[in-house]
């Protein structure tokens, strides 16, 4: 079994590695090497920024779970009848620390987002295949 999927893993880099080095004779064809090169960092930065989205993902969810754990145990202690200056005192609290949390998140996201926009505008700004062609097309008709 280990042998077999040896194998197959083999195979597939090997398959990979044909379709890579077709794709770049391709692109060596077109005369668009300026705009893959330029390209290509772009989309590992991209990649790059979306792991960091998932990570953050995870983070916030850790975040609202134990957020709810916390409005659920104040939920127990009104329906316990807590004395009610020291529950007022731990809700004050708790809302203090949520909110200096919440600033750190959507300051944290905010960044993240310019991050992306940024790597966005700079996909934008590379010319296709299509505006590469007519720039050649037209550079030579001029």
């Amino acid at each position: 079994m280990l042998a077999w999927m040896n194998r197959y893993q083999n195979r597939r880099k090997a398959d990979v590695l044909s379709e890579s080095q077709k794709l770049r004779e391709r692109i060596d064809g077109s005369g668009c090497n300026a705009a893959v090169d330029k390209l290509i960092p772009i989309l590992e930065s991209l990649k790059s920024l979306e792991n960091e989205e998932c990570v953050l993902r995870a983070d916030y969810d850790a975040r609202r779970a134990g957020l709810e754990a916390d409005v659920c145990e104040l939920e127990d202690k009104v329906e316990s009848g807590s004395h009610s200056e020291s529950l007022s005192e731990s809700l004050d609290s708790l809302l203090e620390m949520s909110l200096e949390k919440l600033d750190s998140a959507k300051k944290e996201l905010a960044g993240r987002l310019r991050a992306v926009l940024l790597v966005k505008r700079q996909i934008d700004d590379v010319a296709t295949q299509a505006e590469v062609i007519q720039y050649v097309v037209n550079f030579l008709h001029a």
